[in-house]
């Protein structure tokens, strides 16, 4: 019972770092190329709070409900 803790710790650092990829990448070429801000970038921290704060929302409220 319960979680594999070797099969979900890798997992869990493998979807950080790729959130983390996908965060600089979003915010050092798609959002100043989406705005029109042509040598801005937006920090990573504030575009993977975007991306993770739905996500969070989701994952608690499924716990809730069940």
């Amino acid at each position: 019972m319960g979680v594999d803790w070797r099969k979900s710790l890798p997992a869990a650092a493998g979807v950080g770092a790729l959130l983390m990829l996908a965060s600089d990448l979003i915010g050092q070429r798609l959002l100043p190329a989406l705005t029109g801000m042509a040598g801005m970038e937006i920090n990573v921290g504030i575009v993977a709070a975007l991306l993770g704060a739905p996500s969070l929302l989701v994952l608690l409220r499924r716990d809730r409900v069940s």
